[in-house]
């Protein structure tokens, strides 16, 4: 039997009440305080909608009068900027080389920040872009856009449209409202929470090459997440191609304590004037010798890696403080300690660094520490040796 009242063995929708939008809150932020000023607005009482769209659409003619009458022309840049843009051979964006009196100032247009060296063609590209303004809502894909589109095209006319971007015959992605270089577009934040940014790019109708640059990635959910140990299979090698090398950092502990327990001469100095007596000094004597050193080219080449004088400098008197000119060095007991710290990190490196690893380089060094770039199988094995 026909009737209009719905089957009561069947599911079925029956609409129990109407919801009315009752206010709306909304934050416009902006990076240009002489184009717009960021601040909130929010609306309680009648006609919601309405009062929305009559509300974002002066905005946007404010943002876009602005933008026109607050046109930087010419590009501000500084000394070290102007000598970048003489230096550059390319053009930033397109990465291709300048082509004779090709090569111009491109920059912000509402700022009149300089961004880079670019080429005619692209310098007008950049200038002739769309003046995209988005406007996000939360959830706006499923529920808030279905209350904007009829009170958008009542603001329809010959240069501005509304343009629909539709997932289905209910839920619409984007929604486009303006002229080809000067337009709203209406987005749901959604989106950019828990899509990739290949469904945002579905939404870019300008970039169509923009969808096939980004991969879509699959959402991983709990239940994968728990469970991925359980996929992974066990086993397989790789074949390193590439030689190994480590990078190995060593510290002389107490160094200086080491060097201050020498047995140190404490009286009985002199001076001695005469060169040949160093030739034949006592076995178990030392001396401090000043003179002009002469650094051999067999004696580099033993040393090359770890140079024995690797420098000849004398401080500036500005660099030394009233003290320290002032200063009657009669005492060289610092000198001798920094001697021995040094006769030990030398004998070292050359009779146990340099005969267990072979390939090895010094990258830096101080008084008491080493740092190393080694090629070796295995540094650990090695150590045990």
């Amino acid at each position: 039997m026909q009737s209009c009242t719905p089957d009561p063995d069947k599911s079925y929708t029956k609409p129990i009440s109407k919801q009315e939008i009752n206010s709306y809150g909304m934050y416009v932020h902006s990076d240009y305080p002489e184009i717009y000023k960021s601040q909130y607005f929010h609306y309680d009482g009648d006609d919601v909608v309405k009062k929305y769209v009559e509300k974002i659409m002066s905005i946007f003619k404010k943002i876009t009068y602005n933008i026109k009458h607050n046109k930087k022309d010419k590009p501000i840049l500084n000394k070290y900027e102007e000598d970048e843009f003489q230096e550059a051979t390319e053009c930033y964006i397109c990465g291709e080389e300048f082509e004779e009196n090709n090569k111009v100032r491109e920059h912000d247009h509402l700022s009149g920040k300089y961004r880079g060296a670019a080429c005619q063609s692209c310098n007008t590209k950049e200038g002739k872009a769309t003046k995209l303004i988005p406007v996000f809502f939360h959830n706006g894909l499923n529920y808030d856009f279905h209350f904007l589109i009829e009170e958008l095209m009542k603001h329809e006319d010959e240069y501005n449209k509304v343009k629909l971007l539709s997932k289905n015959s209910e839920n619409y992605i984007s929604i486009d409202y303006g002229s080809y270089y000067e337009k709203l577009r209406f987005l749901d934040s959604y989106r950019f929470m828990l899509k990739g940014l290949s469904d945002v790019a579905k939404s870019m109708d300008d970039f169509p090459i923009l969808e096939k640059e980004f991969e879509d990635y699959r959402i991983l959910d709990e239940h994968e997440g728990k469970g991925c140990l359980e996929k992974l299979k066990n086993g397989g090698n790789l074949n390193n191609c590439f030689k190994k090398n480590y990078l190995l950092y060593l510290d002389a502990n107490n160094l200086y304590g080491w060097s201050m327990s020498k047995n140190y001469q404490q009286k009985d100095f002199k001076w001695e004037e005469d060169p040949d007596y160093y030739k034949k000094v006592p076995k178990g004597r030392g001396c401090l010798i000043k003179c002009d050193l002469k650094y051999t080219d067999k004696c580099k080449k033993k040393t090359i890696k770890y140079p024995l004088a690797p420098e000849k400098t004398r401080p500036k008197k500005e660099e030394l403080s009233n003290y320290q000119l002032n200063l009657l060095g009669n005492k060289p007991l610092g000198q001798a300690i920094l001697d021995y710290s040094k006769q030990l990190m030398y004998d070292f490196y050359y009779n146990v660094v340099n005969k267990l690893w072979k390939k090895n380089e010094l990258i830096a060094s101080d008084t008491d520490s080493i740092f190393l770039n080694i090629k070796t199988e295995d540094i650990y094995e090695d150590m045990k040796k």
